[in-house]
Protein backbone atom coordinates (compact mmCIF):
# COMPACT_ATOMS: atom_id res chain seq x y z
CA UNK A 1 0.00 0.00 0.00
CA UNK A 2 1.57 3.54 -0.75
CA UNK A 3 1.14 6.20 1.50
CA UNK A 4 0.22 9.35 0.32
CA UNK A 5 1.73 12.68 2.33
CA UNK A 6 -0.21 15.72 2.46
CA UNK A 7 1.73 19.50 3.45
CA UNK A 8 -0.62 21.35 5.32
CA UNK A 9 0.95 25.04 5.85
CA UNK A 10 -1.56 27.45 7.78
CA UNK A 11 -1.40 31.12 7.27
CA UNK A 12 -3.34 34.11 8.84
CA UNK A 13 -2.34 36.73 6.10
CA UNK A 14 -2.10 34.61 2.58
CA UNK A 15 -4.57 33.62 0.43
CA UNK A 16 -5.85 30.45 -1.13
CA UNK A 17 -3.55 31.18 -3.88
CA UNK A 18 -0.14 31.42 -1.47
CA UNK A 19 -0.98 27.86 0.26
CA UNK A 20 -0.63 26.59 -3.12
CA UNK A 21 2.57 27.52 -4.13
CA UNK A 22 3.93 26.70 -0.78
CA UNK A 23 2.84 23.07 -1.64
CA UNK A 24 4.46 23.31 -5.10
CA UNK A 25 7.60 24.21 -3.86
CA UNK A 26 7.37 21.97 -0.52
CA UNK A 27 7.41 19.05 -2.54
CA UNK A 28 11.13 19.74 -4.19
CA UNK A 29 12.49 20.22 -1.26
CA UNK A 30 10.58 17.06 0.79
CA UNK A 31 12.39 15.46 -2.07
CA UNK A 32 16.32 16.66 -1.95
CA UNK A 33 17.66 14.99 0.99
CA UNK A 34 16.67 10.92 -0.65
CA UNK A 35 18.32 12.09 -3.77
CA UNK A 36 21.18 13.65 -2.24
CA UNK A 37 21.36 10.05 -0.53
CA UNK A 38 20.86 7.89 -3.68
CA UNK A 39 23.50 10.34 -5.57
CA UNK A 40 25.91 9.97 -2.31
CA UNK A 41 25.17 6.28 -2.25
CA UNK A 42 26.06 5.76 -6.25
CA UNK A 43 29.01 7.76 -5.78
CA UNK A 44 30.21 5.37 -2.57
CA UNK A 45 29.76 2.20 -4.40
CA UNK A 46 31.52 3.31 -7.50
CA UNK A 47 34.19 4.42 -5.68
CA UNK A 48 34.55 1.02 -3.98
CA UNK A 49 34.30 -0.57 -7.31
CA UNK A 50 30.92 -1.82 -7.56
CA UNK A 51 28.27 -0.90 -9.34
CA UNK A 52 24.90 0.47 -7.88
CA UNK A 53 23.18 -2.35 -9.18
CA UNK A 54 26.03 -4.45 -7.61
CA UNK A 55 25.56 -2.51 -3.95
CA UNK A 56 21.56 -2.68 -4.41
CA UNK A 57 21.87 -6.53 -5.21
CA UNK A 58 24.08 -7.37 -2.64
CA UNK A 59 21.17 -5.62 -0.05
CA UNK A 60 18.84 -7.53 -1.67
CA UNK A 61 20.73 -10.69 -0.69
CA UNK A 62 21.53 -9.83 2.88
CA UNK A 63 18.32 -8.32 3.88
CA UNK A 64 16.70 -11.30 2.39
CA UNK A 65 14.43 -12.38 5.50
CA UNK A 66 14.57 -16.26 4.55
CA UNK A 67 17.49 -17.65 6.31
CA UNK A 68 18.26 -20.18 3.54
CA UNK A 69 18.89 -17.00 1.14
CA UNK A 70 17.47 -14.93 -1.68
CA UNK A 71 16.53 -16.17 -5.06
CA UNK A 72 16.61 -14.91 -7.84
CA UNK A 73 12.86 -14.50 -8.25
CA UNK A 74 13.35 -12.69 -4.59
CA UNK A 75 15.86 -10.53 -5.75
CA UNK A 76 14.54 -9.72 -8.98
CA UNK A 77 11.03 -8.38 -6.91
CA UNK A 78 13.35 -6.35 -4.29
CA UNK A 79 15.71 -4.47 -7.35
CA UNK A 80 12.04 -4.33 -9.15
CA UNK A 81 13.88 -5.63 -12.64
CA UNK A 82 13.19 -7.92 -14.67
CA UNK A 83 14.22 -11.86 -13.83
CA UNK A 84 16.62 -11.99 -17.04
CA UNK A 85 18.04 -8.66 -16.08
CA UNK A 86 18.74 -9.98 -12.12
CA UNK A 87 20.60 -12.97 -13.85
CA UNK A 88 23.15 -10.97 -15.54
CA UNK A 89 23.68 -8.87 -12.54
CA UNK A 90 24.36 -12.02 -10.36
CA UNK A 91 26.57 -13.15 -13.06
CA UNK A 92 28.34 -10.67 -13.28
CA UNK A 93 28.49 -9.98 -9.31
CA UNK A 94 29.23 -13.82 -9.08
CA UNK A 95 32.25 -13.07 -11.38
CA UNK A 96 33.22 -10.34 -9.03
CA UNK A 97 33.60 -12.51 -5.77
CA UNK A 98 30.37 -10.70 -4.43
CA UNK A 99 27.70 -13.64 -4.59
CA UNK A 100 27.23 -17.27 -4.64
CA UNK A 101 24.59 -19.20 -6.10
CA UNK A 102 23.77 -22.67 -4.54
CA UNK A 103 20.87 -25.27 -5.19
CA UNK A 104 17.90 -24.96 -3.45
CA UNK A 105 17.02 -28.18 -1.20
CA UNK A 106 13.66 -28.14 -1.93
CA UNK A 107 13.12 -26.56 -5.43
CA UNK A 108 15.76 -27.93 -7.97
CA UNK A 109 14.96 -26.02 -9.96
CA UNK A 110 15.81 -22.72 -8.11
CA UNK A 111 19.29 -21.36 -6.95
CA UNK A 112 19.62 -19.41 -3.38
CA UNK A 113 22.25 -16.84 -3.30
CA UNK A 114 24.23 -15.86 -0.42
CA UNK A 115 27.22 -13.01 0.15
CA UNK A 116 30.53 -13.88 -0.48
CA UNK A 117 33.55 -12.94 2.53
CA UNK A 118 34.53 -9.93 -0.33
CA UNK A 119 30.83 -9.69 -0.63
CA UNK A 120 29.99 -9.17 2.48
CA UNK A 121 33.21 -6.78 3.72
CA UNK A 122 32.33 -4.31 0.91
CA UNK A 123 28.43 -4.24 2.13
CA UNK A 124 29.63 -3.80 5.46
CA UNK A 125 32.37 -0.64 4.67
CA UNK A 126 29.33 0.56 2.49
CA UNK A 127 26.55 0.25 5.35
CA UNK A 128 28.82 1.87 7.47
CA UNK A 129 29.36 5.25 5.16
CA UNK A 130 25.38 5.42 4.79
CA UNK A 131 24.35 5.22 8.39
CA UNK A 132 27.32 7.89 9.09
CA UNK A 133 25.78 10.14 6.20
CA UNK A 134 22.18 9.37 7.55
CA UNK A 135 23.44 10.50 11.42
CA UNK A 136 24.94 13.43 9.64
CA UNK A 137 21.68 14.76 8.04
CA UNK A 138 19.43 13.63 10.58
CA UNK A 139 19.90 16.55 12.83
CA UNK A 140 18.68 18.30 9.77
CA UNK A 141 15.58 16.05 8.60
CA UNK A 142 13.38 17.05 11.24
CA UNK A 143 12.91 20.42 9.98
CA UNK A 144 12.11 18.59 6.52
CA UNK A 145 9.49 16.52 7.96
CA UNK A 146 7.84 19.29 9.68
CA UNK A 147 4.04 19.55 8.60
CA UNK A 148 4.16 16.77 6.63
CA UNK A 149 1.46 13.99 7.78
CA UNK A 150 0.22 10.49 6.02
CA UNK A 151 -2.96 11.61 4.26
CA UNK A 152 -6.27 10.24 4.75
Amino acid sequence: MTTLYRVTMYSSTEGRGALERHRVFTAPRATRRPRRFLRSSQQQAEASGLTPAQYQLLLAVRGHADPTGSTIRDAAGHLLLRHHSVMELVDRAESAGLVRRRPDQQNQRSVRLGLTPVGSRRLAKLSAQHLEWLRRMGSRSGRLWDGVEPST
